[in-house]
Order: C-alpha cells, then sequence, then structure tokens
C-alpha cells in the first residue's frame, strides 16, 4: 500500500469518527431540548395546596420562575383548586398545565379588579402556552380572567373560563386596554376552549397582529363575545382569523356598552383590518336573547364575513355600520345564512349603514321581523349586493337614496304574503 492511498484511508476514518461524533453530540443535545424541565406545584419545593384552603399564589408563581430561568418547560397543577389571593405573572418560554376541568384556579382577592392571570407588560413574554384547566372567576373581587400586554407567540388551548352571573371584566383580553394595550401583541392563538358568562368580553384583541379565535364555545355574553377592538390612535389589528366558533346566549346579561356577539370595530380610536370571520355558528334563545346584532363591524375596512350561521338574534343578524365619523368599506359579506333575526328591533336580517364599496353576495336570509331582508341606509354607496336568496321578509330590500354607485343584481326575492 503506498503513502498517498494510506494518508486517504487515515483521512476517510477520521472523518467516519468526526462525522459519528457530531451526530451524537447533536442528538444529545437535541434530546436535551426535548426534555424540557417539569415541575409540578404540589411537590417540594413549591408544595401548593390543591385543596383551595390556603394562598397557592407564591408556590405557583415560584415555579413559573424557575422554569423559566432554568430556560423554559411545563408548571404542572394536577388535580385540585388551587386558591390566588394575588395574580399570577407569567415569564417567557413557560407552559402552565392542568389536568383539564378538575384543576381549578380560583381568585379571593383583596381588592376589587384583579386578574387571575396576567404579565408584566414592560417585559416581552415570549412562548407561552396555558392548556388544561379552568379559571374560575367567582371569587371575591375578581374581575379578568387573563390580561396581558407585549406577548409573542402565546396560545390558551383547551382551557376554561367560568363565572355562573354577568361581573364586570371579561375572560382573556390581550393588548386590549389600559396599560396593556400600550404593548402590542403577536401571534396570539386562542382554541378548542369553553367560555361561560364572559361579561365585558370573552375575547378581546386590542393592538394584536396575527391572531386565531378558533373552535371555542362561548355561553351567556351579553356583548363582545369575541371583539377585535385596536386601542389607541395608532392602535392597530391586523391578520386576525376568527374561526369554527359557537356563540348562544341565552339570559339576558347588561354588562357594558351594547355592542354586539361578534364585533370588529374602531370605537377605541384604532384601526382593524384584514380580519377573517368564518364558519362561526352564532345563536340566541329566543324567549331570552337582547336586541344587539350577531356580527357587527364598526368602521372597519378589508373585513371578511363568510360561511357564519346567525339565527335567532335579537338585532340585525349582522350589521356595518360607522363609527366615530369613520365609514365601514371593503367589506365582504358572503355565503352566510341570517335566520329569524331582528327579533326585537324588527330592522333588516344584513343592515348597512354608512357602507362604502362593499360587496354582499350569495347570502340566505329567511324569517325572522325583519322588516327588510337587506338594507342599505344612511350615507352607503358604491356596493355590489348580488346574488342573494331573501325569504320571508315584509321587503326584500331597503335600498339607500344615497346608492348612486350601488348595483343590485340576480338576488331572488319572496316576500311574506
Amino acid at each position: 500500500m503506498n503513502k498517498r492511498v494510506s494518508k486517504f484511508l487515515l483521512a476517510f476514518v477520521v472523518g467516519i469518527f468526526l462525522i459519528a461524533g457530531y451526530m451524537i453530540t447533536k442528538n444529545f443535545k437535541d434530546n436535551d431540548s426535548e426534555r424540557k424541565e417539569i415541575v409540578d406545584v404540589t411537590k417540594t419545593p413549591y408544595a401548593a395546596d390543591s385543596n383551595g384552603l390556603s394562598n397557592s399564589s407564591d408556590d405557583i408563581q415560584q415555579a413559573i420562575n424557575d422554569v423559566s430561568k432554568n430556560g423554559g418547560g411545563t408548571v404542572f397543577l394536577p388535580s385540585g383548586t388551587y386558591q390566588l389571593k394575588s395574580k399570577i405573572f407569567l415569564k417567557s418560554n413557560v407552559t402552565l398545565q392542568g389536568s383539564g376541568k378538575a384543576t381549578v384556579i380560583k381568585g379571593n382577592f383583596s381588592k376589587v379588579g384583579s386578574p387571575l392571570i396576567t404579565n408584566k407588560v414592560t417585559v416581552p413574554l415570549e412562548n407561552v402556552t396555558l392548556s388544561n384547566f379552568r379559571l374560575d372567576r367567582t371569587g371575591t373581587n375578581t374581575q379578568h380572567g387573563i390580561l396581558l400586554g407585549n406577548a409573542t407567540n402565546f396560545l390558551a388551548e383547551k382551557i376554561e373560563v367560568y363565572s355562573n352571573d354577568d361581573r364586570p371584566g371579561g375572560a382573556i383580553g390581550i393588548s386590549a386596554f389600559d396599560i396593556y394595550a400600550k404593548y402590542p401583541s403577536k401571534n396570539i392563538r386562542v382554541k378548542n376552549s369553553t367560555f361561560y358568562y364572559t361579561g365585558n368580553f370573552g375575547v378581546q384583541f386590542g393592538n394584536v397582529k396575527s391572531g386565531v379565535v378558533e373552535n371555542n364555545d362561548f355561553y351567556d355574553g351579553y356583548r363582545e363575545v369575541i371583539g377585535v377592538e385596536p386601542y389607541g390612535k395608532s392602535g392597530v389589528a391586523q391578520d386576525i382569523k376568527i374561526k369554527g366558533n359557537f356563540v348562544f346566549n341565552k339570559a339576558v346579561t347588561e354588562n357594558g356598552t351594547p355592542t354586539g356577539k361578534v364585533i370588529i370595530t374602531n370605537s377605541s380610536g384604532g384601526s382593524a383590518k384584514k380580519i377573517l370571520v368564518e364558519e362561526n355558528v352564532i345563536q340566541e334563545d329566543i324567549s331570552s336573547g337582547n336586541g344587539l346584532p350577531g356580527i357587527a363591524i364598526y368602521g372597519s375596512s378589508d373585513i371578511e364575513v363568510s360561511k357564519n350561521t346567525v339565527s335567532n338574534i335579537g338585532g340585525s343578524g349582522i350589521l356595518i355600520t360607522s363609527a366615530y365619523g369613520k365609514v365601514a368599506e371593503k367589506i365582504l359579506i358572503n355565503d352566510n345564512k341570517v335566520l329569524n333575526c331582528s327579533l326585537r328591533n324588527k330592522s333588516a336580517g344584513i343592515s348597512l349603514n354608512d357602507t362604502h364599496n362593499s360587496v354582499i353576495s350569495d347570502n340566505f336570509v329567511s324569517g325572522g321581523k325583519h322588516i327588510y331582508g337587506i338594507s342599505e341606509a344612511k350615507a352607503s354607496n358604491g356596493n355590489i349586493i348580488k346574488g342573494n336568496m331573501l325569504y320571508g321578509n315584509k321587503i326584500p330590500v331597503q335600498q339607500s337614496k344615497y346608492k348612486e354607485g350601488s348595483k343590485y343584481e340576480n338576488n331572488h326575492e319572496e316576500l311574506i304574503k
């Protein structure tokens, strides 16, 4: 064997060892990254009380602090009730996880107004998940469930936010108002969760970019059950999807300014755009609902409302209107079912007020006490209303006196006899 061949073989063998060493090291590192720390708050050194008899705030908080400081992981709350006498502050890279509805977090605060879970908004909050537990808002001085700001990559999944009556505050607010709104958030998801008696809001996105509210169930919410409401003159909410949610209102609750069950609005001064409201089911109990609309868009633009079913609503099934001097424009209302709405104010199945350059197409509007199937009123113009199926309305379409630029095409109309 000549020297040239020997050197080649030696280099080849050394190369194999180096590659093998790299792969082993990489696997160790990958395994380390997958073996995130899991801390049980009921175990030493935390020893949180899961019987709900004593304060667990400090124990849970210390566990969150330790896990975040050590690079991230899961703080686990086994079945039981955890009493909070002070709010919990989330930290980056931490998952707070329970054992489903059997894990209950309940507040008992000395001062009114505290949320159960929040964060210090001056410090960025990243990569946080809340899952598999119940937040109980029925305790002393408890108002809000979760309030966050300055959050990135946040997920709330398979949680329940519960109250047994209508009370001030709401369930989940992200960069929604006050100090929280001064710190925008992005990549926010609320999925597969359940909410009871949401109060002033169920899930409210304020200054949020890239958000999802998907496959959640909401019961007994008066107003803004799901809301997109950017805050402040420079506030922006955009690229948000509201999809596959079920909203049912039975009791007449009266907390907060009347708006609607699912709303997109600039009423707090900001700009909402590029919002999709799709495949949601929104219902009220016929005998005990209120007079608010099902889906409402106030003074916003670039909004799509498609393939929703809105039924038994006291107000309009879908309302588009201006807010604070800003018209609604570039709205697409397509392929929705609006059934038996306007039960308490006798307006329209789909109402357009101060709506410009929008398309209302291929919707099915039927029943209820509608005076109009579709109403285009006030300073509305430049709209296209086409291909809609309008049944059982006293008057199928009310055309605005300002309708110079609007077009009505191929609407099928069958009046009440």
